[in-house]
């Protein structure tokens, strides 16, 4: 599998009408379109196109119609003439967890 853990950090600084700014950790992890169904048979907690507490479904990526997320890429991606371009996709989920500290 090829799994990946980008680790950031999202700040915000504002001078008006009155100073205020925060800092806060940004974990947002990635992996292989390819490896989901070994993920869902190899990871207890991980499921695909099914419910677990950390879940990926292919309805929620692109459009609502059939097939795999990666299926949707590659017809999205010829419809744009990129379509030979992608070999290996990976997918980072828009849905992380971080705790937020503000500094007054």
């Amino acid at each position: 599998m090829n799994a990946f853990l980008y680790n950031g950090l999202i700040e915000h600084h504002r001078h008006k009408p009155k100073d205020h700014q925060f800092r806060y950790p940004l974990y947002v992890y990635g992996f292989d379109l390819g490896d989901l169904p070994e993920m869902d048979r190899r990871l207890p907690f991980f499921g695909y196109n099914r419910f677990r507490p950390a879940s990926i479904h292919d309805k929620d990526y692109l459009d609502s119609g059939p097939g795999t997320i990666r299926e949707k890429l590659d017809r999205f991606l010829a419809k744009e003439g990129f379509g030979d371009d992608v070999a290996r996709p990976s997918l980072s989920p828009r849905r992380a967890t971080s705790t937020m500290s503000s500094t007054p």
